[in-house]
């Protein structure tokens, strides 16, 4: 646990003036910029933790404290000032609201009033970068409205017309293409972390899918009235990796799982990578939570009793920031099966319940905006600043 440094060389932070403020943004700054490059979460511990033994450290707080603009939201705004200039932006990421979070205002001591808050999971750092980098003189990166909006609308009207084999069609997906070559040269996709993204994405789609065609016949696997609720067995998850992708999952026989080439083909046989990376890199960094159960709920699905099947495994709150599950079954249609209009699309049940997981995906990611919840930021702008930009003339 990280613990406040009391010491008298550190000054508190109500004493610094301006220029001394500015050398903690940018410290704060380069803290941010090392945790993007190494993959490191900027959850609330880790964020507190690079601040230790400096002014910061103190007014570094998770949740609402009252009514003001405290010293972390005029500091956590400066640090964003700093960031948008580098077309980066921060967005807070909370906890999904429970009972347990309120905290009483006792400013009328005889009517004290109980206050739901948010509680501040952490940061979410997003890259504007795509929507004006030019790689060439021809192409450009567009950002992901573009081309959900532009490229992928083409081929789906061009799918629901049966041209899936015209030259429009095929002219659509060199147009990908192109998106995934650009970002690329941007540095918004490092080619060694590509696997790992797109396991990660396989694996959040899998939840949905899974629970939604499981339903609420055999446990309670599709929650209607609350979708993230909604939930797979780590078994279940495992046994899917294995089937689709070949993958060395742990199993009874095989606690941890065998090495896998693909992810570590310089020679070093890593002994359960897959079984690190969902229990303990996933489950760390809040992409998913895992719950254990008092019994097994996939009995109807697999023989025995296996402690695998006691693992419940949910979106967790970073999922929920970074990804949309339309987006995820659109791009594992589009990129990888070739199909902007595929069958699932024209399912109205589950169109339905895609929806209605976003809908309560974007209640969580709105939390800093309800005005019945107090937030930890009240006065802070999360969207991204217009800035003026030269556009490169194309010759």
């Amino acid at each position: 646990m990280v613990m406040a440094n009391d010491s008298p060389d550190i000054p508190d932070y109500s004493k610094l003036n301006d220029n001394q403020i500015k050398v903690q943004v940018g410290k704060t700054i380069t803290g941010i910029m090392s945790c993007l490059k190494t993959g490191t979460p900027l959850d609330f511990s880790n964020f507190k933790a690079m601040h230790k033994d400096t002014p910061i450290f103190n007014i570094i707080h998770n949740k609402s404290k009252n009514d003001n603009e405290t010293n972390f939201e005029l500091y956590i705004k400066e640090v964003d000032k700093q960031l948008q200039l580098l077309e980066l932006k921060l967005v807070p990421i909370y906890e999904k609201p429970t009972d347990a979070q309120h905290r009483m205002d006792r400013t009328d001591m005889r009517n004290p009033q109980k206050i739901a808050v948010n509680i501040l999971a952490g940061f979410l750092v997003t890259n504007e970068a795509a929507t004006m980098c030019n790689i060439s003189n021809e192409t450009d990166i567009e950002n992901e409205n573009q081309v959900q909006n532009e490229i992928f609308q083409e081929m789906k009207n061009l799918a629901k017309e049966d041209k899936r084999d015209s030259t429009e069609y095929q002219d659509c997906l060199k147009l990908l293409d192109q998106q995934i070559e650009g970002m690329k040269l941007c540095n918004l996709i490092k080619e060694n972390d590509n696997m790992f993204k797109f396991l990660k994405c396989k694996i959040l789609g899998f939840i949905f899918t899974r629970a939604f065609e499981l339903g609420s016949d055999h446990g309670q696997f599709w929650n209607e009235e609350n979708p993230l609720e909604s939930f797979v067995t780590l078994r279940d998850l495992n046994d899917f990796l294995k089937s689709t992708m070949g993958l060395s999952v742990p199993t009874d026989l095989d606690k941890d799982g065998q090495h896998d080439i693909r992810f570590h083909s310089d020679g070093k046989a890593e002994k359960g990578f897959l079984k690190k990376f969902i229990t303990g890199y996933l489950k760390d960094q809040r992409y998913i939570n895992l719950f254990k159960c008092d019994h097994v709920r996939d009995t109807h699905l697999y023989d025995g009793e296996s402690e695998e099947g006691k693992q419940i495994v949910r979106w967790d709150v970073r999922a929920i920031a970074e990804f949309d599950i339309e987006d995820i079954l659109t791009a594992v249609s589009a990129f990888i099966c070739e199909d902007a209009y595929p069958s699932w699309m024209q399912d109205k049940d589950f169109m339905g319940a895609v929806k209605a997981f976003q809908s309560e995906c974007n209640q969580v990611r709105d939390l800093g905006d309800n005005d019945e919840i107090e937030g930890v930021f009240k006065n802070w702008d999360r969207k991204m600043q217009p800035r003026a930009r030269k556009k490169k003339s194309k010759k």
